[in-house]
């Protein structure tokens, strides 16, 4: 690979670079007891040229706008090719040797304002389009859309290369002092995307909900402190991706709620040699679960760090 920069003026600079990837796979399948794999073997060889070519414009000090483009790559891997997995109940995931590499096409623009030399927003939007996208739909094994498959009748899905899919979402943060000792900073992300269809549009699973953070830091001499908020808004079941790994079987019957944790943590820097951090996560106690996860999140839990060095 190659990067390069150029200052052009003290307002503009360029950033550009190019790569070269290639990757082989070579997988050999000799125990077929766990699943009758109708091959032997995988063998493949891709090669992709990938670039990016961004500007940094800088009217002021405090102000700043970036423009990006780029184009990615990604090979299957092993577990792409060859994986058995029942994601859904009643739907099992069977390999496909014939997988093909994705490619992703990326455009972005960011702007970020200093205010009074204290606080600083910005705000980050992006898209992606990807050919090839490697996702999960409906297949056939053996001839057969259904399979026995831990003593069920499953239906039978498979990684394959969707024609195209999108991703597109926005990024925004605030950073400030609100005292020489007592900052906060704030971030919020929201993403989406779909596989594109004939017809209406099919969610792309592993999207997230919208979620964020907001905090107030403290720091007085040798002490530190933070106390933060994390939370994740709803994912509606009009947004997951039923035969993928968004884990709808662990939903709710509208999908996943919105949550919030209150969190804090203090630290204390004894000298250069001793410091000690304490932590106390979800404060209230909250019931909640990450998205596709199927098992609930910690409740109220303490974290106690000594550190030493000699």
């Amino acid at each position: 690979y190659a990067t390069h920069t150029w200052e052009i003026s003290d307002k503009l600079i360029l950033n550009d670079g190019i790569r070269v990837s290639n990757v082989m796979l070579e997988s050999k399948f000799d125990d077929k007891t766990f699943f009758p794999f109708p091959f032997d073997n995988v063998k493949q060889n891709n090669t992709a040229l990938n670039g990016n070519l961004g500007l940094i414009y800088l009217p002021g000090y405090d102000f700043r706008i970036t423009v990006l483009g780029s184009t990615g790559f990604r090979a299957p891997n092993v577990d792409d090719l060859s994986k058995v997995f029942e994601s859904v109940q009643g739907n099992v995931i069977v390999p496909n040797p014939d997988l093909k590499p994705e490619y992703t096409y990326n455009a972005e623009i960011g702007i970020a304002k200093t205010f009074n030399k204290k606080v600083t927003v910005s705000v980050n939007g992006y898209y992606t389009l990807l050919k090839n996208a490697i996702t999960v739909q409906p297949s056939t094994f053996e001839g057969s859309d259904s399979i026995m498959y831990d003593g069920q009748l499953s239906q039978v899905t498979t990684t394959i290369n969707a024609t195209e899919a999108y991703i597109y979402g926005l990024e925004a943060g605030v950073r400030g002092n609100i005292t020489n000792q007592l900052s906060i900073v704030s971030t919020i992300n929201y993403t989406y995307g779909r596989i594109k269809t004939d017809t209406t549009d099919y969610p792309l699973d592993h999207i997230p909900p919208v979620f964020g953070k907001t905090g107030l830091n403290l720091n007085v001499k040798k002490f530190r402190g933070e106390v933060f908020v994390q939370y994740s808004g709803w994912k509606r079941l009009k947004n997951y991706n039923l035969i993928g790994e968004d884990n709808i079987a662990y939903a709710t019957a509208q999908g996943m709620p919105a949550w919030f944790t209150l969190n804090a943590r203090v630290g204390y820097q004894f000298n250069k040699y001793v410091s000690l951090q304490v932590a106390c996560e979800n404060i209230l106690d909250v019931n909640y679960r990450q998205f596709a996860s199927n098992i609930s999140a910690a409740g109220r839990n303490f974290i106690v760090t000594l550190r030493g060095s000699f």
